[in-house]
């Protein structure tokens, strides 16, 4: 095992992977060759080492899904290889199912996916870039990598994720400075467009500054007089606050002498005298409260006395009523027999003969349905017209469409096919323009089939029919437009009869289950569809909307796609036996011509357009006798409703006249039973004999209680007591004199009192009033800043209220003078505050971009000069390459003035001595220049950066002879120096190559025959001498 080094690929294992059952190959650590025909499974070796370092299907390049894989037959591969690590082999395994299931070992033991790939992650094996593995299938996409894209694969491949990392953040940086830089713009152009209007506003700002000057000298002087104010409020408050004092005093005075004479009166109504007096009229009171009862008692018996002479006054009273409203309602009676009397009620005329209205009503509903029906009919036979119109207008606009759709996926093709049309007379015969915009597809149905097997690439090419046009179209569209389109000759001979290819029998597609073969299905040219034939087979893959049994198909025909159920179908035969694979896939639509409208149904809008018209000019003439039958009977019908009309009114006449008397009549008998109720008294006479008895009850009572009055005023003790109480009445009248005059003393000093109590409240009130008006002025006043200037500027105003007042109204006056636009005003001031937030901005931005061009440019610095030290290693080692070959070769970091999303890696090459330094790309370069130029670039990689290995598939199939030979030669060159594994697969081995012993040559040959070996080994020695 002396040689190899970590992450050497030492042998691999397949068992049931694609062509192979099972195969055992071992590896050198430096340059392995392997050889072998097509067919002989070469590039499975490519693949099975993609899958086993944890790569997918999408970096081969072939097929979906790792399922694929599995030789067909089998249910489970396995693809076994030893990895150098560490002094020591380690075995990777990965088996992979039918049903595109995975498992995962490392050295025998099953591991999760995320453990092997963070095991091969490990090892620097990355199958994903170009620059360290090249299947088969991606070496034209190699060359078509943009410059942007080959630095970033090149970084990958050399393991400089770091700088990838920083790179990135330089992106992001230079998007954010671009950013920046984009809004710093904007706001310059805002600021000119803000600096422009605010000039404009100038002139009112002058005259609103002049304005404000004189409303600010108002609001001055508004100010002083509110300290003016201020101050007469304070002194009137604080002698308000004296008055207050003094009001009080003379209030506790007032209630001093109130004291006294409360005392005086206190004492004079102490006396004996008094006290005797009050015992006397307290005995009296008691004789007075007896005799008071009693006449209230009889004044209360003479008014029940009173109550019920009105109650029988109010009977008297209720009979007369009830007498008059009864010769009332007597004489209303005789008018209502009056007013019935004169009613005359007309005879009830006979039936009316209505059948002839009903079978006219009839007849009239059913014309109507029938003109509803039509115009029914006629709307939607209009909807129909209108849509069958839409689409043939569509149809007309397909071409417009689809140069749109041209131009969407292909812009230098749109504009081709646009120059084109305005320059066919520089051509001699007629270029074609693409598929693309030309073909059709018969039925849409089959849209998803065609759409399928017709790829951009066959839907672009202009043909044109003669040479000397081709030449100089492609020319012009290449050279001097700088145009990527495609172009080809009009093919003028049967060429699949020259490949000796016969079209399958209409017959057996039938018998299969075919509806036809794509061809079938298409309406184009004749130059198109032969173009379609010859490249694209498009007579040989037939077709159907249902399931057939492909089996039987590839047997008994040359078929080797088809497209059937909804399925794209293909067989991939052994050339070597009679193995082979059936690769099914679901049709995708692709929404190219599932719009499509062809000429066949374009026919049949015609025809249905032409029937809809005829039927709906039918229906017009049908709607037209309708409505002449309508018009006939309406006016019959008019005449009968007439008639009805006036038979109705005299019935309602009859009916309301009918009516009228029976109301009177039902009136006239409610009056005759009110009369009958008012005529019965019974219910009064009753009343009156209830009063009567009540009046003898209360004469009774009266005569009691008129008695017992008597009585008590016959009592002696009751004069005598009245004699002794007047005696002492006489004597104390002069004590209750004094008495009054003390208490009116008192009545005049508590108003004096009230009136001072009065006095304290209101100017209390006033002090309140003040105190409020002070606080406000004073809170206003306090927001005031007192300054030298203010207070200069307060010295020069009037001193007096009134003065104060007078030039207000003059300032006032003279202010409303000024015509100043009150909105630009606001609209300059709004200016002016945009202009400050867009400077504060513009300096915020400023500072924003200098920082981050700081940052871009320290980075920047950094990472030239790291890509630049790598590129100039690079670029020596590739020179050296291709002078052994007998050209040049450069390799260019190009980054001056770029963004880094834009810093490019070009591959300069060339490979005549005349010739100069040109750029590799799929263009320039033939494809066998392009493949010693990968060839000689992954060296050079290899010698800067070397990692484990690296492989490529079937790249020198473009080189001749001598370049081959000569790559063959640097590569064993190499391999003496046993620095780095290799691994190069091609088809064929070219004559008189160098072997070395430190390089292995592994020949494969594929046969189901073992009695053929021989046929290998000749082919070995014939391919290695």
């Amino acid at each position: 095992m002396s040689g190899f080094k970590d992450g050497n690929v030492v042998y691999m294992e397949l068992e049931n992977f694609q062509t192979f059952k099972k195969m055992s190959l071992r590896f050198c650590p430096s340059f392995n060759f392997i050889a072998g025909p097509n067919g002989s499974g070469k590039s499975s070796i490519a693949n099975a080492m993609v899958l086993v370092f944890g790569g997918t299907p999408k970096i081969i390049g072939r097929g979906k899904s790792v399922g694929e894989y599995v030789r067909f037959g089998e249910s489970e591969a396995r693809i076994e290889v030893g990895v150098w690590i560490k002094g020591k082999e380690i075995r990777l395994c990965r088996n992979i199912s039918r049903s595109s299931q995975s498992r995962y070992f490392a050295d025998g033991r099953p591991c999760k996916r995320t453990e092997y790939e963070e095991l091969v992650g490990k090892l620097r094996e990355n199958v994903g870039n170009l620059c360290q593995f090249l299947p088969q299938e991606k070496v034209s996409e190699f060359t078509r990598l943009s410059p942007e894209g080959l630095l970033r694969e090149v970084l990958l491949a050399v393991g400089e994720e770091e700088i990838l990392k920083h790179m990135k953040e330089l992106e992001e940086l230079e998007a954010e400075r671009n950013k920046v830089a984009d809004v710093l713009e904007s706001y310059f152009r805002k600021k000119e467009c803000i600096e422009r209007a605010v000039e404009i506003l100038e002139r009112d700002v002058k005259r609103a500054n002049e304005k404000k000057k004189k409303e600010e000298r108002v609001r001055i002087m508004s100010e002083k007089r509110d300290w003016i104010q201020y101050k007469l409020y304070t002194d009137e408050y604080v002698a308000i606050k004296k008055m207050i004092g003094l009001l009080k005093k003379q209030v506790e005075m007032r209630d001093e002498e109130m004291t006294r004479i409360e005392d005086k009166i206190a004492e004079l109504k102490s006396s004996e005298a008094y006290k005797e007096i009050n015992n006397l009229f307290g005995s009296l009171e008691e004789y007075d409260t007896n005799l008071i009862d009693l006449v209230e008692k009889i004044r209360s018996i003479h008014q029940e006395a009173e109550m019920l002479g009105i109650d029988k006054e109010s009977l008297r009273s209720k009979r007369e009523k009830r007498l008059e409203n009864a010769e009332r309602l007597e004489k209303e009676i005789l008018d209502l027999q009056e007013e019935i009397s004169k009613f005359e009620i007309p005879p009830h005329p006979g039936e009316l003969d209505e059948s002839r209205t009903k079978v006219l009503e009839v007849k009239m509903s059913d014309l109507m349905r029938m003109r509803g029906k039509i115009q029914h009919e006629s709307s939607e036979l209009k909807r129909l017209v209108d849509e069958l119109g839409l689409k043939r207008k569509k149809f007309h606009e397909m071409d417009e469409v689809r140069l749109q759709m041209l131009k969407k996926y292909h812009t230098d093709t749109y504009k081709a096919v646009c120059w084109l049309r305005e320059n066919k007379h520089q051509f001699k015969d007629e270029i074609i323009e693409p598929p693309f915009v030309q073909l059709r597809i018969k039925d849409a149905r089959y849209a998803p089939e065609v759409e399928n097997f017709l790829g951009f690439q066959s839907l672009s090419p202009f043909i044109c029919k003669s040479t000397e046009d081709f030449e100089v179209f492609v020319r012009i569209m290449k050279d001097e437009k700088k145009w990527m389109i495609n172009a080809i000759e009009a093919i003028k001979t049967d060429k699949r009869l020259c490949r000796g290819e016969e079209a399958i029998s209409k017959e057996i597609l039938k018998e299969l289950g075919f509806e036809g073969v794509l061809s079938d299905f298409i309406e184009c040219r004749e130059e198109i569809m032969s173009y379609l034939v010859v490249a694209g087979h498009f007579d040989l893959i037939p077709v159907s909307k249902t399931n057939v049994d492909e089996g039987l198909v590839f047997r008994k025909t040359n078929v080797k796609r088809m497209a059937a159920g909804g399925r794209y179908i293909e067989i991939k035969k052994s050339r070597y036996g009679p193995e082979h694979a059936v690769i099914y896939n679901p049709l995708k639509s692709q929404n190219l011509f599932s719009h499509n409208l062809s000429l066949e149904e374009l026919e049949g809008i015609e025809k249905e357009l032409e029937k809809r018209n005829l039927t709906r000019r039918e229906n017009e003439e049908k709607l037209k006798e309708i409505l002449k039958d309508c018009e006939a009977i309406d006016k019959e019908l008019q005449e009968l409703y007439k008639k009805r009309s006036s038979y109705n009114s005299q019935i309602m006449e009859i009916k309301r006249k009918e009516a009228r008397v029976q109301v009177l009549r039902g009136s006239m008998n409610r009056k005759n039973l009110e009369i009958k109720m008012l005529k019965d008294t019974k219910d009064l006479d009753e009343e009156e004999v209830k009063i009567d008895k009540a009046k003898e009850k209360l004469e009774v009572a009266w005569k009691s209680e008129c008695d017992e009055l008597s009585r008590c005023l016959a009592d002696e003790g009751y004069f005598n007591m009245f004699r002794s109480t007047f005696k002492l009445f006489r004597e104390i009248t002069n004590v209750n004199k004094n008495i009054e005059d003390l208490e009116e003393n008192k009545k005049m000093i508590e108003k004096g009192r009230k009136g001072l109590e009065e006095d304290i409240i209101e100017k209390r009130k006033e002090s309140c009033r003040l105190k409020k008006a002070i606080e406000e002025k004073k809170i206003r006043l306090e927001k005031i800043e007192r300054k030298k200037e203010y207070d200069e500027a307060l010295a020069q105003l009037p001193d007096t209220i009134d003065e104060l007042d007078e030039e207000i109204i003059k300032e006032k006056a003279q202010i409303k003078i000024y015509a100043v636009d009150s909105k630009a005003m606001g609209e300059f001031e709004v200016r002016e505050q945009d202009l400050k937030e867009l400077n504060e901005n513009i300096s915020k931005c400023s500072n924003i971009l200098e920082n981050v061009k700081k940052k871009i440019l320290d980075i920047k610095s950094i990472l030239i000069d790291k890509i630049g030290r790598m590129t100039s290693k690079m670029d020596e080692q590739f020179g050296n390459l291709f002078k052994k070959i007998g050209g040049d070769g450069r390799v260019m970091f190009i980054y001056d003035g770029l963004d880094t999303c834009k810093w490019k890696f070009n591959i300069m090459v060339k490979f005549r001595d005349g010739d100069s330094l040109e750029i590799l790309n799929s263009h320039r370069q033939s494809g066998g220049e392009r493949s010693v130029a990968i060839i000689l670039f992954l060296l050079a990689i290899q010698h800067y950066k070397p990692s484990p290995f690296r492989l490529v598939d079937e790249i020198n199939q473009g080189m001749d002879k001598h370049n081959e030979k000569l790559v063959h030669d640097i590569l064993v060159a190499l391999s003496e120096e046993q620095n780095e594994q290799f691994f190069m697969i091609t088809p064929k081995i070219a004559p008189n190559l160098n072997y070395s012993q430190n390089m292995k040559v592994i020949v494969l040959y594929s046969s189901q025959d073992c009695g053929k070996q021989e046929d290998f080994i000749k082919y070995r020695s014939r391919t290695l001498t």
